[in-house]
């Protein structure tokens, strides 16, 4: 089941066998941008990124009331959206709170927060300058310079002098933009200016730009973004203000060609800035945001994302015209109304973008920007397969040398076993000699290749499981048989493992079987009247037993491998467990409890599943909602299931692997307010259990937080523990009656006591839930 490397490829960061990865940086954490460690974003720019800064400044503008804010907040923000904007994804995407705007003297602009200075109608030359151009800025004076000055009155406040504030500010963020579309917008529009008069200005709207990067580096900023314009030929105020029967004025997504041009010149003149200003500060990290590749990807997979595309270029919010766009009458004035699902339009009021474009592009923008930020947390590319000859392997970013329907025993052994490997030749013996190839080819000796390799994750495995597939559903064999091959699949693994290990590998993973009864290849072909074979979760308990024993000698053979390699990290991946409890929580989890055992691409049967007519044959049909399933062909899992079993065993096995824990952070609520001091008990853990309880590892407080100001979002309730179990009461209530002890030897009424507190906090978060239907509360178990 190799696809759970595909998860895995972007939690951590890309070579597998197998797999194995390369690590150049540090390991990561759960959130894109977690790994980057971010405490603070500074954000400067106009309507595409104030939270509120307009509308306290002019409180008639018309992101002062609803409809805006409708999706997200239930009220308006400020945000010129239905709800959140590109820069809240990303403070979300790092684990901090929501930006407040600068001006709201009541928020509290602490470390772990950061500030927004964006106003929307901003431009980035001065209003004076543009004043002497014949064009009005008619929302607000507060141009580019002085949001720079109110960043200057807020570090003063914050610093103690220049070598504070740059260490103040070191894992910062700073986003500048993005900023000039409207010194563009009002030159056009305001101004009568024609777009060759508007790319006129490009240089020094450029220049403003890049002046205030410079101060924002003068100050220490090690992290920059600067994002472009938007395609602005595509949204409707200029559809609607340069409309046209001459066809040829328009691209092949409907939007005005010249407009799109005068944001690319823009945009290139900004990225040569960029670059001049990189060569400047060689240490800063200063990055270009493109919004208009993002918005255009959003634009051409529209149909596929879920937006209605006959509205494509329609605002949600507004009324009149082709375009659902006037000026006259814009949106949140009386009368207009607004669509009855934001979610289906990319345009929310004809300028300005819904909340569901904007996560969307901000996955984009994420994804590409992320790599460059120092960090590998996701956005760095899947592994290549070995035998893609077009891939760059030589860059040692990873190699993927698994083959689907491989074996851990060559096919000369199993076909002495009268067993067949019906799919392919290359059996874990062959991928080692990929893999020996592969190294013979980066390393110029095996010193060099010790070095090249001591920043490496490898994985072994999953291996092994085809083995005893191929033995029982091909070669008729019993359990009992299949059992009998432990040993000799188990050596096979171990000897690979001392192979790798000779090259200077510091830490291994090997991975352990699947629970094989949950399966439904299995369970189609295995099915029986005999409730006794099924244990409490529906899968075969004998196919199970069989991975259990497997798992059971892999173990046995890792501390072995660990005794005779005391310096290197070889750790057990549980995938056992981790599937196990996926299946447990099947249901809070969002997977549709009457399918957890049935395909969601098969036929046939009870549980979707004909090995005569497999997943990708003719005439069988694929479910409507892989999300609602854990099998996706009934033999693999489906991305959703692997995304939850990936960051299972990334919580059990990061600690052991010798990884930077100080970016592996979960952020649980008290980490990023610092005001829930009662879950401080947790602090210990990092935001996850002990690694060694494997066997009882649910998920930690705010496994996926999103706590922002006094909103909490997703965070965790925790229940009581089985207080019958500590020594505290074991001795105080000490008895020589057995009964009142279970099986782990703790005091029934005593964790009965337990169960009945938590079973009145259970039914006190639903009524929570119930009165908070925006909220999520969770129980923690």
């Amino acid at each position: 089941m190799a696809s759970i490397t595909q998860v895995l490829s972007q939690l951590l960061l890309p070579i597998s066998l197998f797999l194995l990865l390369h690590l150049p940086y540090r390991c990561i954490a759960l959130k894109p941008l977690e790994a980057c460690k971010f405490n603070a974003i500074y954000q400067l720019g106009d309507s595409l990124s104030d939270t509120g800064n307009l509308i306290i400044e002019n409180p008639a503008f018309p992101s002062s009331k609803l409809p805006y804010g409708e999706t997200f907040f239930k009220k308006p923000t400020g945000r010129c959206s239905d709800g959140l904007l590109i820069i809240d994804y990303f403070a979300l995407a790092a684990g901090i709170p929501l930006l407040d705007p600068y001006l709201n003297k009541g928020a509290l602009f602490g470390k772990g927060r950061g500030v927004n200075f964006a106003v929307a109608g901003s431009t980035a030359l001065p209003v004076n300058v543009l004043a002497q151009m014949n064009i009005s800025s008619p929302f607000t004076n507060i141009s580019l310079n002085l949001q720079l000055d109110w960043m200057d009155t807020h570090f003063e406040s914050i610093c103690l002098n220049a070598k504070d504030c740059e260490n103040k500010l070191k894992s910062s963020l700073f986003i500048v933009g993005e900023i000039g579309g409207n010194d563009y917008d009002f030159g056009l529009f305001l101004g009568k200016k024609t777009i060759k008069e508007a790319m006129n200005m490009v240089p020094q709207v450029v220049q403003a730009i890049k002046d205030a990067v410079q101060k924002i580096l003068a100050y220490g900023a090690p992290r920059v973004i600067v994002p472009g314009n938007f395609p602005n030929g595509c949204l409707p105020y200029y559809l609607t203000a340069f409309q046209t029967n001459d066809s040829s004025a328009y691209n092949e997504y409907h939007c005005l060609k010249g407009f799109n041009e005068l944001s690319i010149y823009h945009n290139d003149h900004l990225q040569k800035a960029i670059e001049e200003l990189k060569e400047e500060h060689p240490n800063a990290t200063i990055l270009y945001g493109d919004y208009y590749s993002a918005f255009l990807w959003v634009l051409h997979h529209a149909s596929n994302l879920g937006f209605d595309t006959s509205s494509l270029q329609k605002s949600c919010c507004g009324i009149g015209g082709d375009y659902n766009f006037s000026s006259a009458k814009i949106c949140g004035a009386s009368g207009v109304p607004v669509c009855s699902n934001p979610d289906q339009h990319i345009s929310w009021d004809g300028i300005h973008l819904t909340q569901k474009t904007h996560n969307y592009m901000s996955a984009w923008l994420i994804r590409n920007l992320l790599p460059q930020l120092g960090s590998f947390a996701a956005g760095l590319r899947f592994l290549d397969p070995y035998l893609n000859k077009d891939a760059h392997l030589s860059k040692v970013l990873g190699v993927n040398f698994a083959v689907a329907g491989s074996t851990a025993l060559p096919i000369d052994v199993l076909a002495e076993m009268n067993i067949s490997s019906s799919m392919t030749n290359s059996s874990l013996n062959i991928q080692l000699e990929w893999m020996d190839t592969h190294f013979n080819s980066i390393c110029f000796s095996a010193r060099d290749c010790a070095k090249k390799l001591k920043s490496s994750l490898f994985m072994m495995g999953e291996i092994g499981g085809n083995d005893y597939s191929y033995a029982i559903l091909q070669g008729q064999k019993t359990i009992k048989e299949a059992a009998n091959m432990v040993p000799q699949v188990v050596q096979a693994i171990k000897d690979a493992l001392k192979k790798v290990l000779g090259y200077g590998a510091l830490r291994v993973v090997v991975p352990g079987n699947f629970p094989t009864g949950c399966r439904p290849i299995y369970l189609t072909s295995f099915q029986t009247n005999d409730s006794s074979a099924y244990d409490e979760y529906h899968c075969l308990k004998g196919l199970n037993e069989l991975s259990i024993y497997h798992n059971d000698h892999l173990k046995k053979a890792i501390d072995e491998l660990k005794q005779g390699h005391p310096n290197v990290t070889i750790k057990y991946g549980d995938y056992y467990n981790a599937f196990m409890w996926l299946l447990r929580h099947a249901s809070n989890l969002g997977f549709d409890a009457s399918s957890l055992q049935k395909s969601c691409c098969g036929i046939g049967g009870d549980y979707n599943y004909n090995r005569a007519k497999p997943c990708g044959a003719s005439g069988v049909p694929v479910c409507s909602n892989p999300d609602q399933h854990i099998i996706w062909d009934g033999v693999h899992l489906t991305q959703k299931a692997y995304y939850y079993i990936s960051h299972w065993l990334i919580q059990d096995f990061l600690r052991q692997l010798r990884c930077v824990l100080t970016l592996y952070h979960r952020y649980p609520c008290y980490k990023v307010l610092d005001t829930i001091t009662y879950l401080k008990f947790v602090s210990s853990f990092d935001g996850g259990f002990d690694s060694g309880l494997t066997n009882i590892h649910d998920p930690a407080v705010c496994m996926v937080s999103e706590c922002h100001g006094l909103w909490i979002f997703n965070c965790g309730c925790p229940r009581n523990f089985p207080i019958g179990c500590p020594p505290i009461y074991l001795t105080g209530f000490q008895t020589n009656d057995s009964s009142a002890y279970d099986e782990y030897h703790c005091l029934k009424g005593l964790n009965e006591f337990s169960v009945h507190h938590n079973c009145h906090l259970q039914n006190a978060i639903d009524e929570l839930r119930q009165e908070h239907p925006n909220v999520i509360i969770r129980y923690g178990n």
